[in-house]
């Protein structure tokens, strides 16, 4: 009998420098982008709150948490809804800001090679994936940074 390999469902999403991979898992859902609201000061990389599924979202730009540049808002912009990790979360959600459609991805242990590379404010990880680098983001970093907010 062969051996079955794991492998994980991932979505790779679009990001300058590299595309963010993340588990499938992870990400309750892809919407449009609609401008947020800002209610209040807080820090560059918070953009606002929208209201989705009845409850506000939080909105962050790993770009500016990064100190790179601005996400760039087009007609292809979109918000990829991040499942909350931890029950001591104070919000449920947080959404990324994306420039474009992610696509799905399915990564098996022997394709992926962490990269040495000092890391970003956002990122857990940087590794090869197939013939591109890609960014595994912290998101309990995050989460923990939104909960301050």
């Amino acid at each position: 009998m062969a051996e079955q390999t794991s492998q994980v469902a991932c979505l790779r999403i679009p990001k300058e420098p590299e595309s963010l991979l993340l588990p499938n898992v992870s990400v309750a859902e892809v919407i449009p982008y609609e401008t947020p609201s800002l209610n209040g000061a807080g820090p560059d990389w918070f953009l606002g709150t929208f209201q989705w599924r009845n409850i506000d979202v939080p909105v962050v730009s790993l770009e500016i948490m990064d100190g790179d540049q601005q996400l760039e808002i087009s007609d292809r912009s979109r918000y990829a809804i991040i499942n909350r990790l931890s029950d001591a979360a104070k919000y449920d959600f947080f959404a990324v800001a994306i420039k474009d459609l992610p696509t799905l991805v399915r990564v098996h242990p022997e394709e992926i090679k962490e990269l040495d590379r000092d890391l970003k404010s956002s990122e857990r990880a940087v590794a090869k994936l197939g013939s591109q680098d890609v960014v595994i983001p912290d998101l309990e970093k995050i989460e923990l940074l939104v909960n301050d907010l």
